[in-house]
Parts: structure tokens; sequence; C-alpha cells
């Protein structure tokens, strides 16, 4: 049996529908799990706080000790560091 235009039409919008439906879940899901690490990573930087831990302010106040570097400024590919994430202990 073939579909008129306008089942056609329906058919495509439901399926453009459900597309959307899945990109917003997986938008979603990401969004929470950014939320997630924006307040552990906050937690630790409070706990820090707390027990005095403080960053030498820079001439410019920053408190960041070099901003982000250049190809230019160092010899090789900047590679991207990363490392554990600090969760302080609750006791």
């Amino acid at each position: 049996m073939e579909l008129t235009d306008q089942q056609q039409h329906l058919k495509t919008l439901k399926e453009q529908q459900d597309e959307v439906i899945t990109r917003h879940t997986k938008a979603s899901a990401e969004i929470n799990e950014c939320r997630d690490m924006i307040m552990k990573l906050q937690g630790a930087i409070d706990y820090l706080e707390q027990i005095g831990v403080t960053i030498q302010e820079t001439e410019d106040g920053s408190g960041k000790d070099n901003p982000l570097a250049t190809e230019g400024d160092i010899d090789g590919p900047i590679e991207p560091v990363v490392g554990p994430v600090f969760t302080p202990n609750p006791d």
C-alpha cells in the first residue's frame, strides 16, 4: 500500500520528532553529568579553601600562574593534562 503525500509527511515528522527526542535525552544526560562534575569540583575547592589552601596572586590578580600556553611558547605539541578529581573525605 502506497502512502499519500500527507501520510508520508506525517511519517517523516514523527521520525524527525523521535530523532530530536533522542538528541534531547542525550543532551540532558550530558548536562546532568556536567552539573555533577561542577558540584564535585566546587566541593573540592571549598574544602581546600576551608583548610587554608590559597593560590598566590599574580600581577594581574587572577591567581593563575600562567595563562594558556600557545604552540609558540613551548617546544612540541601541547598535550592536555588529565588527572584525577579530588574528592574530599566527608569525615
